[in-house]
């Protein structure tokens, strides 16, 4: 069998369904490929400066690994230019093809997108078409933001196919957030801001705040103001009124960004996995009755809620913080990992400074610990669904990221999210979890494990 490529993902929040969907398509059509698919996932976005989230940037380094042959970077999902001018450095440094997700056009790197445009647009057609409302307004998402231009032009062609003439007071750039939401609550109902018949909102967050505030300024939703949003999110669908929305084919963007980049790395097109078509979802923030599945959830979201509650209110801190060596901490941690749901296979793998540190009879570490290309790592704790697997722990180079993506003799391909501990600046090393064929990402519990994990490493450096 001749060497398998292993595509690497960056992305931040990969744990909202947002980005959760395009990774369940990048991991669907890599399978598909027989690519293998490295995660690479800060456990925290970048939205603002700390020596702990600066410690995280580290693991960018992985990118530099011989062993990635593409790169697929989801430039959207990170918060601040500062880490996406970062992250672009490195990706041009390392000298791989790599492909952007719904961004705009970039002097380096190839593009893929969805067109956000004619979704927008049906959304705004139905405003029209169903409930008969004209004079509609638009809070998109910030200016020069590739889907925020996307979904306004979107609304522009539905109101001018109308026939309907659009004042530029009846749009506005916003935030994707709450901040720009709240603001046009309040100036329609100080009266600043001509009552509309509705609005359209670039997505769920804006939708849902856009209700809260009108509904607390007496301002009826929506029976006096028809409200939409765009996501079709899981907070979309809890919300009350429920939120009239749009079905992102976000499976399909990922599962296209790796058919290109895989043309791109080999110059052959692979077999598509199947087309999954974004949906109008009705809510009753518009005017329209609740769909019956709006509120239901998942038994996998109903499973990991009950485990969240045992990590939080549990003892798995204290007991893996009360060892004393780092395999007394692996046997411990290893009675832990049922939290993961659908877990297959979990690494801990810590660099060999970190590993050398906790056996230093130093009162505290001289140094800070870092990460690097040329890093050596061991793999402390290496777990599958059905056990221990001690034969696992070994020493490597982080170019390998993990020795599972060298295994020659493996007939299938996988996929592995890689992601960071470390505790201020003090950088020990990663985790690395596979879901094996289940093209899913970890959930958000997986994060405050992870944490528990790095207060383990930090305590266990300053005795």
């Amino acid at each position: 069998m001749g060497k398998r490529l292993l595509l690497a993902v960056i992305i931040a929040d990969s744990h909202i369904e947002f980005q959760s969907e395009i990774l369940r398509g990048v991991i669907s059509q890599s399978f598909r490929a027989n690519c293998d698919t490295a995660i690479i996932a800060p456990m925290h976005n970048f939205s603002f400066d700390s020596i702990h989230k600066n410690a995280e940037k580290q693991l960018f380094d992985l990118l530099f690994s011989s062993r990635i042959d593409g790169i697929i970077y989801a430039r959207n999902s990170f918060t601040t230019e500062a880490i996406r001018v970062h992250i672009d450095d490195i990706c041009k440094q390392s000298g791989k093809p790599v492909m952007l997700l719904d961004s705009d056009e970039h002097k380096n790197f190839e593009t893929t997108s969805v067109d956000d445009c004619e979704a927008f647009e049906i959304i705004t057609d139905h405003l029209i078409d169903v409930h008969g409302h004209k004079k509609i307004y638009c809070l998109t998402g910030p200016k020069n933001i590739f889907s925020a231009e996307q979904r306004l032009q979107g609304y522009l062609h539905s109101m001018k196919k109308h026939g309907i003439t659009v004042p530029k007071s009846w749009w506005e750039y916003g935030d994707f957030w709450q901040a720009a939401a709240s603001d046009m609550a309040k100036r329609i109902v100080s009266g600043q801001l001509e009552m509309p018949d509705a609005v359209v909102c670039g997505n769920d967050a804006s939708a849902i705040q856009l209700c809260k505030s009108l509904t607390s300024g007496g301002i009826k939703v929506p029976e006096n103001v028809a409200v939409t949003g765009y996501d079709a999110s899981p907070e979309g669908r809890e919300a009350s009124p429920t939120i009239t929305g749009y079905n992102r084919p976000n499976f399909q963007l990922g599962a296209e960004a790796v058919r290109r980049l895989y043309r791109i790395i080999t110059g052959k097109i692979c077999r598509k996995v199947h087309t999954e078509n974004g949906s109008l979802c009705l809510g009753h923030s518009c005017g329209c009755e609740e769909l019956p599945s709006a509120r239901k959830t998942s038994r996998s979201a109903a499973v990991n809620s009950r485990y969240e509650k045992y990590l939080l209110y549990g003892d798995m801190l204290f007991d893996i913080s009360s060892t004393g060596s780092i395999g007394a901490f692996a046997d411990r941690l290893d009675n832990y990992t049922f939290y993961m749901s659908r877990m297959q296979r979990i690494r801990i793998c810590l660099t060999e400074n970190f590993i050398d540190s906790t056996a230093s009879s130093a009162v505290e570490l001289s140094e800070k610990l870092s990460f690097s290309r040329n890093s050596t790592m061991q793999t402390i704790l290496a777990k599958c669904a059905s056990g221990r697997e001690y034969d696992k722990a070994i020493r490597f180079a982080s170019d390998e990221i993990i020795p599972d993506f060298q295994e020659e003799n493996r007939n299938y391909p996988t996929a592995f999210f890689i992601s960071p501990l470390h505790y201020n600046d003090n950088f020990f090393g990663y985790s690395a979890i596979s879901f094996g064929k289940a093209t899913v990402s970890y959930p958000s519990l997986y994060l405050q494990w992870i944490n528990y994990v790095n207060v383990y490493a930090q305590s266990s450096i300053i005795r």
